[in-house]
């Protein structure tokens, strides 16, 4: 194969372009049919596009270096009565068969025979188009290679770009996605000695746009462009972003300005205040209180107790659990009053007031010696006899 491209050529030049000097491939929807035999199934044509009017497609080709493959998803709709080349395809014949105008093919810018001044393209050697004309996919990937070709750009007008500056390479009708890439051969202004060998590829209707902005920095950058067509757009004049916008106050690009608490932002979390200062333990913006353990709202560096007084007024106290609640019975005393034990050891008591010190005379005596039972008589007292039962006279 490369032997067959080099025969094409004696001398090759690579172009040096300038403004976008840069070939594409359109894939333009030709027919989407929705009745018939052909219901459900989308015709397309691809075209290579060219930067200039007089560019020539000498060959349209692939090898192991290079290949080319033309693919559907699903797979091609072949004629019976169709061609591998839309340069053999009858017109004629539609009338009766209508669906043999959506057959798929190949070519160099024709779509039927040749006029005068065009020629038909021709199949290198041993060219493997028997898959594809069964409705598979076309491809070229081995070392012997093959080509569609035509020779003189003079005598075959339909390799010239034209006024649309497009030379239509292929129909492809499919229920599926076509995709795939092929390589073409150039003539630059329609010279045989200034070639450009370019690869194409496309998928479903999105082909190969090399042509666009370069320029990363700029607003309508085109990540897929090869090529700089010079229409890179920058920022308007003032504006810091593609959409117009400016700075505001706070350096935001198209941002609403100061409206925050703190101005640019609003009071950052955790903080309390625009100056970075934080609630102290008692709740008081930039305060020095590192601690309230008690929930008193007094800093427990100067709180006097670190915690709750208990009904006996001590800090964390036990509470009252006492003799006398908030403490025990004083020493020497005998009661929570404050009491002693008097003479006659009752607590509080009056002491040895009474007739007999620290009693009455018992009732039924007469006075605080009697042993035995006695009552009074007249103020004297008797004495009851046990033997007789009898009272006498003491």
């Amino acid at each position: 194969m490369r032997l067959f491209i080099t025969a094409l050529v004696c001398l090759i030049t690579f172009s040096v372009f300038g403004q976008c000097e840069a070939y594409g491939l359109d894939v333009d929807v030709v027919m989407e049919h929705t009745t018939g035999d052909l219901a459900g199934l989308t015709t397309y044509r691809l075209y290579v596009t060219t930067p200039h009017t007089d560019d020539f497609l000498s060959a349209v080709y692939g090898d192991s270096d290079y290949q080319l493959n033309i693919s559907s998803s699903t797979s091609f709709y072949q004629h019976f009565a169709g061609n591998f080349l839309g340069s053999s395809m009858n017109p004629g014949f539609y009338s009766s068969f209508p669906e043999l105008e959506y057959d798929s093919w190949v070519t160099i810018g024709l779509d039927e025979g040749p006029d005068a001044g065009e020629a038909p393209p021709s199949l290198s050697p041993s060219f493997p188009f028997a898959e594809f004309e069964n409705g598979g996919n076309l491809e070229i990937n081995d070392a012997i290679g093959g080509s569609w070709f035509v020779f003189d750009a003079a005598t075959t007008s339909n390799g010239v770009s034209g006024a649309d500056q497009r030379i239509l390479v292929a129909q492809l009708t499919t229920e599926g996605t076509p995709f795939g890439a092929i390589w073409v051969q150039m003539y630059n202004h329609s010279d045989n000695t200034d070639i450009t060998r370019v690869e194409l590829t496309f998928n479903g209707t999105t082909g190969t746009d090399p042509c666009g902005c370069t320029d990363m920095t700029a607003c309508n950058y085109d990540a897929s462009a090869t090529d700089d067509d010079g229409s890179c757009i920058g920022l308007a004049n003032g504006a810091c972003d593609c959409d117009g916008n400016v700075l505001d106050e706070c350096g935001t690009c198209g941002g609403p300005g100061a409206i925050y608490e703190c101005g640019c932002a609003d009071i950052p979390e955790g903080e309390c205040d625009c100056d970075g200062n934080q609630l102290d333990a008692l709740g008081e913006c930039g305060g020095d209180c590192a601690a309230d353990e008690d929930a008193d709202e007094i800093c427990d560096d100067v709180d006097e107790c670190v915690g709750a007084y208990d009904e006996c007024g001590v800090c964390n106290g036990p509470g009252s659990v006492y003799e006398c609640g908030c403490a025990d019975i004083s020493e020497g005393d005998c009661d929570c009053e404050g009491n002693v034990l008097d003479e006659c050891g009752t607590c509080g008591g009056p002491g040895a007031i009474y007739e007999c010190g620290c009693a009455d005379i018992p009732e039924g005596e007469c006075d605080c010696n009697t042993l035995y039972t006695t009552l009074f008589i007249d103020c004297e007292c008797e004495q009851l006899d046990p033997a007789t039962s009898l009272y006498l006279k003491l």
